[in-house]
């Protein structure tokens, strides 16, 4: 007997493949897209996350910087307000040192404790071998602060308050 002829159809694409080309480039087509948008997406995500720990890492460090040069600016301030006071209370004569300085700090802050001693030794500098036997002038610095920040009330600023003070006990 024969062979039964074998019939090969075409195969037949979905009507709306037709006209971009064959099924299979656009289902690979499709999804290289997704893929694409998926990892996308993520290194947005990844980006936004990114920012927004820096943003609040920066904004910790900002608002400490703040708070530490608001101390330094307060025990500046108190130091100043100390040393004039050591003056007053002896007949002009400028500290030898903190523990000559510590019974007009006492006095000073006695009305208001915020700030230690102890802290303000520790964040201020004094010059305690100023000469008093020549005028002081506008050079000269008495008091500064350890971090080397630049930081007063500006009303007077704690220099100017201790050099104001020594020239009046010059006259």
């Amino acid at each position: 007997m024969g062979r039964a002829a074998t019939v090969c159809l075409p195969r037949v694409r979905p009507a709306a493949c037709l006209d971009r080309g064959c099924a299979g480039r656009q289902k690979t087509s499709e999804g290289k897209s997704r893929i694409m948008r998926y990892r996308l997406r993520t290194l947005l995500i990844v980006l936004a996350a990114t920012v927004g720990i820096a943003l609040a890492v920066a904004a910790i460090v900002v608002v400490r910087e703040q708070g530490e040069m608001v101390r330094d600016a307060y025990c500046l301030d108190w130091a100043s307000v100390a040393i004039v006071q050591h003056i007053n209370d002896n007949e002009g004569r400028y500290p030898a040192d903190w523990n000559d300085l510590k019974p007009a700090f006492v006095k000073a802050t006695a009305s208001d404790q915020s700030f230690s001693f102890e802290e303000v030794q520790a964040r201020v500098i004094i010059d305690f071998r100023i000469d008093l036997s020549a005028p002081p002038d506008s050079t000269d610095r008495f008091v500064w602060v350890r971090s080397g920040r630049g930081v007063s009330w500006n009303s007077p600023e704690p220099n100017e308050r201790i050099l104001s003070r020594l020239k009046v006990r010059m006259r």
